[in-house]
């Protein structure tokens, strides 16, 4: 039992669940912005994207505009 327990724990701020876990009292507001705060700042593994081109690649018979 110990594993499922563990597991659950893991997911206890899964962002699926967490309006769930609120209403049920699993954790308060308090702690999910603890929470929040103590994730890591990963901004410098973005990547930036070119929004016109996604929409090339996803409708590829739009006409350009040359």
């Amino acid at each position: 039992m110990g594993s499922l327990k563990k597991a659950l724990e893991e997911k206890k701020f899964d962002s699926r669940l967490i309006e769930l876990h609120l209403q049920m009292g699993k954790f308060t507001m308090d702690e999910w912005k603890r929470f929040l705060n103590s994730l890591p700042d990963l901004s410098h593994n973005v990547a930036p994207i070119n929004l016109d081109k996604q929409e090339q690649l996803s409708n590829p018979h739009k006409q350009q505009n040359h």
